[in-house]
């Protein structure tokens, strides 16, 4: 899908402050729908197809209280169904792709409300993008705080960036607090981690367990266990949910798993 690009909305008052979400409001002659847009320039410059530096900007574009677009206008050809690179903070560049405006010199994401979520919670967002038969070009974002906006915000786009960043971190709090009490601590009876067996030894798996905790050191009662077994000798290993393990000749590697959490120990059965 193409997306109209309004050169309007490129113009001067964009490109004089740096570091500083802009925002400027036009009417629809024909509709008198209020179009509001914030814009945020990039500070690293990239180049056009002959070789000119140009500034990219960030814009979020809101109509009929909502958010519609959330684009990056980079002034050159960027071709149809553009792959990006995209890489917030410190963390873990991912591919996406973005579709381009009618002017085909600005690209805009596949799903903008998703997005505004990382613009609010991160600091610095690098792009990448590949513009045909030309090098890649790399910009980069600092990602200044959108709250000052947010009384515009509000009314155009339908969403305080205050109480949105504030949601943000109590799902990330609540995401931890329940890993934290997801989390097992699994104690294992045998003393040692190798222990030699004679062979029609047997080994009971529910043995093996001396104590299961959970994140509040509440001890649990009733868990589900299974087993990896690594037959060393043999070079193949097996996955076991019963309870008398089948240990075979030789050096037998055994993880114990505690409701699908591995306990750090993993013991080994010598059956001679």
């Amino acid at each position: 899908m193409r997306h109209v690009l309004v050169a309007a909305l490129l113009a001067s008052p964009f490109s004089s402050v740096k570091g500083q979400w802009q925002f400027t409001l036009k009417r629809d002659e024909m509709t008198d729908e209020q179009r509001a847009t914030f814009a945020l320039r990039s500070t690293v410059q990239t180049q056009n197809s002959i070789g000119v530096a140009t500034t990219p900007t960030l814009l979020l574009r809101c109509s009929g209280g909502r958010l519609t677009d959330l684009f990056i206008s980079v002034d050159t050809y960027v071709g149809e169904q553009a792959t990006v690179q995209i890489r917030w903070d410190a963390g873990t560049p991912y591919e996406d792709v973005w579709s381009e405006s009618t002017s085909r010199t600005a690209l805009f994401a596949p799903e903008p409300d998703s997005l505004v979520d990382s613009l609010l919670s991160h600091r610095k967002l690098v792009f990448r993008f590949f513009p045909p038969g030309g090098n890649p070009q790399t910009t980069t974002f600092l990602l200044a705080p959108l709250a000052p906006q947010d009384a515009v915000l509000k009314k155009y786009c339908g969403f305080s960036a205050t109480r949105r960043v504030a949601e943000i971190a109590a799902e990330a709090r609540r995401a931890a607090r329940e890993r934290k009490e997801g989390a097992l601590t699994i104690e294992l009876a045998p003393a040692h981690d190798t222990v030699s067996l004679a062979e029609g030894d047997v080994v009971i798996g529910r043995t093996l367990v001396k104590s299961v905790k959970n994140g509040k050191g509440v001890a649990l009662k009733a868990y589900e266990l299974s087993f990896t077994i690594e037959y060393v000798n043999e070079r193949q290993s097996a996955a076991f949910f019963g309870d008398t393990l089948p240990l075979h000749s030789g050096s037998n590697n055994v993880a114990v798993f505690v409701n699908g959490t591995q306990a750090k120990r993993t013991l080994t059965y010598i059956v001679k």
